[in-house]
């Protein structure tokens, strides 16, 4: 974690226990001299201010070889590793050890939990807000952030290890004609950097929020219908719908969206509701539009009238996006717009939502949410990225058999 401040200093308990965490190296092939620990030689990182005082190796140092002490070693830094895990008394909450090896909660639909705060707690950055101690966030297989986690802030050197679920939120589907919402990333590197390299290790699952679908508002018979799109996946609730005209006037809301909290979800996001007005006479069936594991579907609409006594107007809002990761997840079928028997009619359908990672389908109406870092249909959102850099720096990925969903920026 960091050796101590004060007091004497053990050369084995305090400093190589420090630099050297292969446990896997013999203790006679550990480093046993004082002046194999200069910094920036095999095993001291340049961590400023923590390691300030240990002199430079003598390859990178203007002034040659200068004399090392263990007074040089107070306060000195390896690397700092933080590690969620899924809280069992409580599975909506993830927690971590402190520094003081306190448990601290955070949960699991906590919005774009930030790296550099928690590192803070630890270490505090330097005068310049750099974190420039090594860390490592680790992702316990049953660990999952569902509302994207971001590094919010500069790491001179930042490794995340996943194990678990890290997701964006699902997209909106496009509220009573509008057009949808785009997914959110799962990891969000959103400030300047070193080096930063992620880890996506088999089991494992870095997936973008799926993007919401589009609506459509269309007239006709003397109406208008107004649809809603269908709801991405993980947790993108389905789009509201309304009519109006000379049949009348009325609103229903879409399906409410499924989180995400651990490899076995397989919920299907809400149906979306329906609104159904008329004036004389009566409309046959009309089916509303349905959540889906991956996707929801985008609502349906139909307007009718017969002379001056009949008007019918009908619409519904999308489905809700679902919360399964594995295959198969299916999208929830679109709206269908039934019949009319009526001389002026115009009957349109939803589309499909998208199943696994396929993007939502278009509909005569509305369209169908993502699924998994997908988009959704026509004029529905993008779907989320795994990895979104607007920040510059090296990052790189290894070769870890996790899976990704959705862009992974380089």
């Amino acid at each position: 974690m960091a050796i101590k401040l004060s007091g004497p200093l053990s050369f084995d308990s305090d400093i190589v226990r420090e630099f050297i965490s292969d446990n896997a190296i013999p203790a006679d092939f550990r480093p046993h001299s004082l002046s194999e620990y200069y910094k920036l030689g095999e095993y001291v990182p340049d961590a400023s201010p923590q390691n300030d005082n240990i002199p430079l190796d003598s390859s990178v140092n203007p002034f040659g070889l200068e004399e090392i002490k263990f007074s040089d070693f107070y306060g000195a830094v390896n690397q700092i590793n933080v590690e969620f895990f899924e809280d069992k008394s409580n599975t909506n909450n993830n927690f971590y050890f402190d520094k003081d090896g306190d448990s601290v909660s955070v949960s699991k639909s906590a919005l774009n939990v930030n790296l550099y705060d928690i590192a803070d707690t630890f270490v505090a950055a330097n005068v310049d807000n750099e974190q420039t101690v090594p860390f490592v966030f680790t992702i316990d297989s049953d660990a999952c952030f569902n509302n994207s986690i971001e590094t919010g802030g500069y790491f001179a050197d930042l490794t995340i290890i996943n194990k678990g679920i890290i997701a964006g939120r699902g997209g909106r589907g496009g509220n009573s004609g509008g057009s949808g919402v785009a997914g959110n990333a799962a990891i969000k590197i959103l400030d300047d950097f070193d080096k930063i390299t992620i880890d996506n290790l088999n089991g494992a699952y870095v997936a973008g929020g799926g993007g919401g679908g589009g609506g459509l508002s269309y007239s006709g018979c003397s109406s208008t219908a107004n649809t809603g799109g269908g709801g991405g996946w993980n947790g993108g609730n389905g789009g509201s719908c309304s009519v109006s005209g000379a049949a009348g006037s009325g609103s229903a809301g879409g399906g409410s969206g499924q989180v995400i909290k651990s490899k076995t979800d397989a919920a299907f996001g809400g149906n979306g509701g329906t609104v159904n007005k008329q004036v004389g006479g009566s409309g046959g069936f009309f089916g509303a539009a349905q959540g889906g594991q991956a996707g929801g579907g985008g609502g349906g609409g139909s307007l009718g009238s017969t002379s001056t006594t009949v008007y019918i107007a009908r619409a519904s809002g999308g489905g809700g996006g679902g919360n399964k990761i594995t295959s198969p997840a299916v999208g929830g079928a679109g709206g269908d717009a039934g019949n009319l028997l009526t001389n002026c009619q115009s009957i349109r359908d939803g589309g499909n939502g998208g199943s696994n990672s396929s993007n939502g389908g278009s509909g005569a109406a509305a369209d169908g949410g993502g699924g998994w870092g997908a988009s959704g249909g026509g004029s529905g959102g993008v779907g989320g990225k795994a990895v979104q850099k607007t920040g510059t720096g090296t990052l790189t990925y290894t070769t870890g058999t996790g899976t990704y969903y959705g862009t992974k920026d380089t």
